[in-house]
């Protein structure tokens, strides 16, 4: 430039002086330009907007009109010098002359460049404070004119500038070129990169599972990969989280975001599966879903829970796969809510899958919709935040590049709890329909630099991981997509974003790296706290239980199944038909013996006259059989048969832990002790048929039933008197020897029986109740002798109380007469309660009813008894397979600390066994 600028002088003089050109102007001209370069690339990179650039034009155009003046101020000054040195030689007459003339004139025309230097200078720093306030460039700079100036300058100072804007230009095409092909080599060198760690870590799986140093004791296979053997340790974590002292700060890599933000469509890219159920604008995930990725020859996904693998790359079981994620998630969602707190655990196995744990929260919503439930926003805050509060969480904070921040809530949460973004990645989803929508592409630079959203973030990447077809879109698609768009995006070509920054598997590599890190730091933590508590644990063992061997829960389940069944093994060794028979008879008379007195025979011989007595006992007995008591019978034999189970298995149990599951097996035999209506149909026949019977067959039959009705008798009599006894009170010696006083109501009973006793003639039957008048004269004279006033209610029961014991007594004195008129006529049996002995047949109907019950009631029972332990075993052995049957059934203080024992040692074995592995495959 400044070569064009002193070649001026010499057109105007119409001269070339080369060699003065060669040497005071070509060095000016090395340099200059060479500094407008260097200072072009040293500002922002080839920008030409923004003020770095104006500054950077304004100081070169200042340097490129100082030298010029430099320049030819000093050739001015020169030629004086010049022409006095020049030597007076005789024989070079013409040449001093013109030479003479020469300098003369260069003379003149340095001293006019002088004022159009001057001029130059003026107008350069207008033209300067032009740019600095941002004025447009490109116009033409005007120079004023001074005398001697020359229009041809001015041109050509104009067209230099032309020159420097389109260098500047094809400096910044040629930055653009460069950053392209620095992006192209990044990926090569990052694919040779992926290449190598993956040979890298086949041979570290080959040199482990040739490795025979299995660790067996501790139940670690070899062949499981770091990541799903610290899969397994969050599952210990999250089953037994109340045995340990510390909270669950083991880490994991949080997505969390806004709903419809991508966050979904991020984690699919970096699993490689389209796994997760989609919806036009209906909030798909409902639940947590924790995703453990690990490598593996096939690309495979299986749920914790549940048998069964589904092959990612066949359609068929993608497919299952959504709708099982999705049923899974509707399943976990209580009636009349929107999101579910439950996990759902999914482990994904594929080619060169980095290794992590991942979870995907539901979106943070913004509004209700219809039929949503209202606290859903409040809701799905707050797991966001239990989640991300977790202090070695990794957060993935998925934002929408088309959205504006002010509509992020996301935001805010993930600041609340780490402030400094230390353990926060940043990233930007749908830059490509961002860049689409023409959104400013210095506000997408702004966002990627920490520079909007009021959060901060330890890496910052933009992503895109979707296409505009999502039926048809696949993986591989997407990733052609966007790596097509990171070629050719003219906001990503700036060199402003890092390629290590574009993309879903640089995300992907760099959360990979980030985990394993944190999760090798926290473990040298988790690892120190359980120790502790290990030991606090094992202290408190042995002061509350000294001397008492310590017992898992499975083991005490052993234990105690095994001694329930040896009770019920022995109860049926030692129970035979006959004890049985005998047994189901007596407690079916227990039953059923309240009910015969009260309603059967004592209302059946309100009328003492033989042929009525007989027949109110049919009437009452045929409504009886059809009615109740075939199914009092069967309860009979099912509470009996009960009551001998829970007998056999009071076996010593000091501090309850076996009660439960004595419960459980005594409640399965009761669900198992069942009668077929068959059964129940054959019973109630024979009931009936015993109970129809009018014919005492023999004498010794008669006899018999005699003895079973004096036997029935006596017992209820008793019974009566002492319920007679405890309603009138003590005498008035018992009183004064136990220090006690009659209660009213004693008082007012007492009074009553002194007045009724005149109703009942010894030996004689009394009429079963009193008339109206006669109630009321007791009652008045009750009240009379007691100075209360009692009602004539309070006289009739007490009445109802001394007949059945008047009764009764007759009828014991009757069956006493009766046992040896055995085929004596009616009219010649005179027994005591004017009933000619014709009750001798309703016991004996009774008595013939219950031997028959109780032979047909013990066939069932033995049919039962011998198939029980069986039973009894499968029930045991499902509640052993059933873990959480397991810890319902089995539950006491001592039981609970054994097992937390034996938790935070398994756990602190895992952890430790998962330490050894990431040494082993060099992820530390």
């Amino acid at each position: 430039m400044l070569a064009r600028l002193a070649a001026l002088p010499q057109r105007v003089a119409g001269r070339r002086l080369q060699h003065v050109q060669l040497r005071a102007v070509q060095p000016a001209h090395r340099t200059i330009p060479g500094l407008l370069v260097q200072r072009s690339l040293a500002g922002s990179g080839a920008s030409a907007v923004g003020a770095a650039s104006r500054n950077l034009l304004v100081a070169a155009l200042r340097r490129f009109l100082l030298y010029p003046a430099v320049v030819i101020g000093g050739a001015s000054v020169g030629l004086d010098s010049l022409k006095e040195k020049i030597p007076d030689m005789p024989d070079l007459g013409p040449v001093q002359e013109f030479a003479h003339a020469i300098a003369g004139h260069l003379k003149q025309v340095f001293d006019g460049g002088h004022a159009l230097v001057e001029g130059a200078l003026q107008s350069g720093a207008a033209v300067a404070d032009r740019i600095e306030r941002g004025v447009d460039s490109n116009a033409e700079i005007p120079i004023p004119k001074k005398d001697g100036a020359d229009d041809e300058l001015l041109d050509e100072l104009n067209h230099l500038r032309r020159q420097v804007t389109a260098l500047e230009d094809s400096q910044s095409d040629d930055i653009s070129e460069h950053q392209r092909e620095v992006l192209q080599l990044t990926e090569q060198l990052q694919g040779e990169i992926d290449r190598l760690v993956a040979e890298n870590d086949s041979l570290r799986r080959r040199l482990v599972l040739d490795s025979t140093n299995t660790n067996t004791a501790l139940g670690v296979s070899q062949k499981q990969t770091a990541a799903e053997m610290y899969s397994d340790l969050l599952a210990i974590r999250e089953k037994a989280e109340s045995s340990f002292a510390s909270e669950d700060h083991m880490p994991r890599v949080v997505v969390v975001g806004d709903q419809s933000a991508g966050k979904t469509s991020v984690l699919e890219m970096v699993v490689r599966a389209r796994i997760f159920p989609r919806g036009a604008g209906e909030m798909m995930t409902r639940a947590p879903v924790q995703v453990t990725m690990s490598d593996g020859p096939q690309h495979i996904a299986m749920f914790k829970d549940a048998p069964g693998v589904y092959n990612i790359d066949r359609s068929s079981d993608l497919a299952l796969l959504r709708d099982e994620i999705e049923r899974r998630m509707r399943m976990s969602v209580e009636p009349g809510h929107t999101v579910s707190d439950a996990t759902i655990a999914l482990d994904i196995r594929g080619p060169g899958l980095r290794p992590m744990v991942l979870v995907d929260l539901p979106g943070i919503i913004q509004h209700h919709t219809l039929g949503m439930y209202e606290g859903t926003k409040d809701t799905i805050i707050g797991m966001c935040k239990r989640h991300v509060e977790n202090p070695n969480a990794i957060i993935m904070c998925v934002q929408d590049a088309t959205r504006d921040a002010e509509g992020s809530s996301i935001a805010d949460v993930v600041r609340s709890v780490d402030p400094d973004g230390k353990r926060t990645l940043f990233v930007l989803t749908k830059v490509d329909l961002a860049e689409k929508m023409k959104k400013s592409s210095h506000q997408l630079q702004r966002i990627l630099k920490g520079q909007v959203f009021n959060m901060n973030a330890r890496n910052y990447f933009a992503v895109v991981a979707g296409t505009s077809d999502e039926k048809t879109e696949t993986i591989e698609s997407i990733r052609h997509a966007e790596k097509a768009f990171f070629d050719e995006s003219e906001l990503f070509m700036t060199g402003v974003v890092k390629a290590s920054s574009m993309g879903t598997q640089n995300l992907a590599r760099a959360v990979s790296k980030v985990f394993w890190e944190t999760v090798h730091k926290s473990l040298s933590v988790q690892i120190a706290e359980l120790s502790a508590d290990l030991k606090r644990k094992e202290n408190e063992w042995k002061s509350r239980y000294p001397g008492v061997p310590r017992m898992s829960r499975e083991e005490l389940f052993i234990v105690g199944r095994h001694r329930i069944l040896e009770a019920v093994h022995s109860l049926n060794t030692s129970l035979t038909a006959m004890d049985l028979e005998k047994l189901l008879t007596d407690e079916l008379w227990a039953k059923i013996r309240g009910f015969v007195f009260d309603t059967l025979y004592v209302r059946a011989a309100e009328d003492p006259e033989p042929g009525s007595f007989k027949t109110n006992c049919e009437n009452l007995l045929e409504a009886w059989v059809s009615k109740d008591l075939a199914d009092s019978a069967l309860q009979v034999s099912r509470s009996t048969l009960i009551a001998q189970m829970e007998q056999a298995m009071n076996f010593p149990d000091a501090d309850g832990s076996f009660q439960r599951l004595k419960n459980t097996a005594i409640q399965t035999c009761a669900t198992k002790m069942s009668w077929s209506p068959q059964s129940r149909r054959k019973l109630q026949t024979l009931q009936e048929l015993k109970l129809k019977d009018d014919v005492v067959p023999d004498s010794g039959t008669w006899v018999q039933a005699t003895a079973f009705m004096s036997k029935v008798l006596t017992e209820e009599h008793r019974r009566a008197l002492t319920e007679a006894d405890a309603a009138v009170g003590p005498s008035y010696m018992w009183q004064w020897l136990s220090w006690r006083r009659l209660t009213p109501a004693q008082r007012a009973r007492s009074a009553a029986f002194s007045q009724l006793s005149e109703f009942f003639p010894a030996d004689k039957p009394a009429k079963s109740g009193l008339n109206h008048e006669e109630a009321n004269g007791v009652s008045l004279s009750v009240s009379r002798a007691i100075g209360a006033e009692v009602d004539a209610e309070f006289i009739h029961e007490t009445y109802q109380m001394m007949y059945k014991i008047h009764f009764l007594n007759l009828s014991i004195k009757s069956a006493a007469y009766c046992r040896t008129r055995y085929g004596q006529h009616e009219r010649d049996n005179k027994a005591c309660n004017n009933l000619a002995c014709t009750d001798v047949l309703f016991f004996w109907r009774v008595l013939n009813m219950l031997q028959s019950s109780g032979n047909m009631l013990r066939v069932e029972a033995m049919d039962f008894k011998n198939v029980i332990e069986d039973e009894l075993r499968l029930a045991l052995g499902a509640i052993h397979d059933d873990k959480l049957a397991l810890q319902d059934t089995l539950s006491s203080p001592r039981m609970d600390l054994a097992e937390d024992i034996e938790v935070v040692k398994v756990t602190l074995a895992k952890m430790r066994a998962v330490a050894d592995k990431l040494e082993s495959e060099g992820r530390v």
